[in-house]
């Protein structure tokens, strides 16, 4: 059964996010080889990005607080306070150091057990067309292209196995539905209710448990 996933997935894994339970127990799948997950090359350089974002934003409120806490220490009453700015200032350092070293790790994991859709001449020609269609973000069109294009790969529609595309990204992606249908393939907008689908699968008789 092939997953495709998004940005999302590797976020909520990393960030420990409010589903992160159930997307782990899909990566786990995969690292089994009970499943076949698929990632637009895009899903991977988004997530570091967005750490990036996240570390300079900490890193100007690491200096904001310094900033405060070297005012405050002129007052003697606070000092206690400015040793709690202190610790905040710590911890969002150490926060970042741990996110990057979590996000290295998951990230060599994923690559082993995914296949990483690469971006073409046809992939970024659909892209257009799906941005124009869909009135998304570039970044989600280039998502949706790569996954449309990669199914119509497989094989006409009507002769797919049964496949879901994941994504808590509801907004972008909701309007895919039926250009995925003809393929087999189901927008699933939880990680939650993905995993459900993916057992219901993977426990149905046509598909045993390896011995």
């Amino acid at each position: 059964m092939n997953v495709y996933i998004d940005s999302n997935f590797v976020l909520e894994i990393t960030l420990e996010q409010e589903q992160f339970a159930a997307a782990s127990n899909i990566h786990m799948l995969a690292q089994m080889g009970r499943i076949q997950l698929v990632c637009p090359t895009l899903c991977i350089a988004e997530p570091l990005a967005r750490l990036t974002q996240r570390r300079q934003e900490r890193r100007v409120l690491r200096d904001d607080l310094k900033e405060h806490a070297k005012q405050l220490s002129r007052t003697g009453s606070h000092h206690e306070d400015v040793q709690k700015m202190e610790g905040v200032q710590d911890f969002l350092k150490n926060l970042d150091d741990l996110e990057a070293a979590k996000m290295r790790q998951f990230l060599i994991s994923l690559l082993r057990h995914c296949r990483v859709l690469a971006i073409d001449e046809q992939v970024l020609s659909h892209t257009w067309l799906i941005q124009e269609d869909y009135d998304l973000e570039i970044q989600d069109a280039l998502i949706a292209a790569s996954v449309l294009i990669d199914l119509d790969r497989q094989g006409a529609p009507g002769s797919h196995s049964e496949s879901i595309f994941v994504s808590r990204d509801s907004r972008a992606f909701a309007a895919l539905k039926e250009r995925l249908k003809p393929y087999n393939c189901s927008y699933i907008a939880k990680f939650t209710d993905a995993f459900s689908r993916i057992n219901a699968k993977l426990t149905r008789p046509e598909n045993p448990k390896p011995s």
